[in-house]
This record gives C-alpha cells, sequence and structure tokens, in this order.
C-alpha cells in the first residue's frame, strides 16, 4: 500500500479516503449504466466482458462522455476500468 498513500484499509479492503481521492475531489468518476430501474452495467470488474463489452455499453459511454466535453479522460486503462473516466476543470486545465 506504500504506493498508494491516501488508502485505507478496512476490513480488508482498501479504500481511498474521502475528499483526498480524485474521486472525492470530483477529478475521477465512476459511472453506471441504468435500464429498466435496475444498473445494467456497473463498476464490477468481473462484469466487464459481459456487461460492458459484450453489452455495448463500453463504446456507447465512451461516445457520450467525449460528446459531453472534452475535459473527460479515460477510460481507465491500467487497470480496465470502462466505466472510470478522470475530469479536469477548466480552472485546473489552465494552469
Amino acid at each position: 500500500m506504500a504506493a498508494y498513500p491516501r488508502l485505507l484499509v478496512l476490513a480488508g479492503i482498501a479504500i481511498a479516503a474521502p475528499g483526498l481521492s480524485p474521486h472525492g475531489r470530483m477529478r475521477a468518476i465512476d459511472f453506471q449504466v441504468h435500464q429498466g430501474g435496475r444498473v445494467v452495467a456497473g463498476p464490477s470488474t468481473p462484469a466487464i466482458a459481459t456487461d460492458w463489452e459484450a453489452g455495448g455499453w463500453a463504446a456507447k459511454l465512451d461516445a457520450a462522455v467525449r460528446a459531453a466535453s472534452n475535459r473527460f479522460v479515460g477510460p481507465l486503462a491500467n487497470p480496465h476500468e470502462p466505466w472510470h473516466y478522470t475530469y479536469t476543470p477548466e480552472a485546473v486545465a489552465a494552469q
């Protein structure tokens, strides 16, 4: 865990400390797809091949994110997470 100094370990599971991670600072977003009142593609590694890739949601999300703003970068390549995008606000990008 030395490579990730801002992670907490609770019950053997590493989690990001609230407010300190890119997610907590709204610099990273994990999307999920809802359809008919249920999650059809969520942030789950075992569901990447079935829900995200075979279901076409990875490509659909990528197209939607790119159409929404050029401030998003992703999806995360390593580890492969088709739901994870980084967001750079205009004020940060200008620095």
